[in-house]
């Protein structure tokens, strides 16, 4: 049995190191947060001043609405979250009258109660050419807050005089055309026609390679999602050749390319076009209608039979379609 211990608990001199080494890298390990402290730093005077004043504010409550923009959520004792919601922002007194969007002043949409960015919208809104024809085109620009519509809805009175401002709703009732007939064909500029005493008022026709975000959200059912992607879409493209390409804009219903259709023109405007025998890969790949697949394809073909004679040597590669 002695024999049989000795045997057992004896190690060879490398076997002494290696238990020996490890039991140190364990000590060391299980020793070293107690000698390792991190550095503190002191607070400098100002920077103490500055945590006693935030602290005041806080206590008043003057700092609530920049602490509580995000919802908090707390649980009762029953398991229930309960929310705790920012407080309500309080707009500015404003001063309400009976006012034409076309050409109330800055003064005038300030004296309302809007906000200055969503004036500073709507001023450029008309200054490239946009108009309010109904009140409900109001609520396309960007920025409006639904409350700040709901507000003004009923002062609106377009194309006016400053008499029938002070009329009341139901002679002004009597008296305004029904603004929300379909375009037709007949709206085309130099082809107003008078109905009675009642003018069809026609919508501005828009350049589709030359308009900006405000021009599309002036047409019906585009708003400002729809602008942006149209725009980008157009940038992505080099350029709309034809009014149908802005019929494959993402997320644009048919019904409303079909509703807009009459309001597009195509100007006179040069498209930006790619050298396939200098163009890169990623230049290839951002066109929407070559990607990444195309792309590969031209680049390997060139590589392997030198520079592009003619637009038609595309048509040797067999991903590309005659379409």
């Amino acid at each position: 049995m002695r024999r049989l211990i000795k045997e057992y608990f004896s190690f060879t001199q490398k076997e002494r190191i290696a238990v020996i080494t490890l039991g140190v890298l364990i000590l060391a390990a299980y020793g070293l947060p107690f000698f390792i402290s991190p550095a503190h730093k002191t607070p400098s005077a100002q920077e103490m001043e500055e945590f006693r004043m935030l602290e005041q504010q806080l206590s008043k409550g003057h700092a609530k609405k920049n602490y509580e923009e995000d919802s908090r959520n707390d649980e009762t004792e029953d398991g229930h979250s309960i929310v705790y919601a920012p407080p309500p922002i309080k707009d500015e007194p404003a001063h309400l009258f009976y006012f034409d969007p076309n050409t109330v002043s800055e003064d005038g949409w300030k004296q309302l109660g809007m906000r200055a960015k969503t004036i500073g919208t709507i001023l450029k809104y008309l200054s490239k050419g946009g108009h309010f024809y109904e009140p409900a085109d109001l609520k396309k620009i960007y920025g409006l807050r639904p409350g700040d519509y709901q507000r003004l809805e009923k002062y609106i009175r377009i194309g006016q005089s400053q008499k029938s401002y002070a009329a009341n709703d139901r002679s002004y009732a009597t008296e305004t055309i029904n603004k929300d007939k379909a375009i037709s064909k007949e709206s085309i500029p130099g082809s107003n026609k008078n109905a009675g005493n009642k003018i069809i008022t026609v919508k501005n026709i828009i350049d589709i390679n030359d308009s900006d975000t405000t021009a599309w959200i002036s047409l019906p059912g585009i708003g400002g999602k729809l602008a942006a992607r149209i725009i980008h879409f157009r940038e992505k493209l080099g350029g709309f050749s034809n009014i149908g390409q802005i019929a494959e804009t993402y997320g644009l219903p048919d019904s409303t390319f079909q509703h807009i259709k009459s309001l597009l023109k195509n100007g006179e405007h040069s498209l930006k076009k790619i050298n396939i025998n200098t163009a890169d890969l990623e230049t290839f790949k951002q066109h929407p209608y070559i990607r990444w697949a195309l792309a590969t394809a031209i680049i390997r073909y060139r590589e392997q039979h030198g520079p592009f004679k003619s637009l038609d040597q595309l048509q040797q590669i067999a991903a590309i379609t005659s379409e």
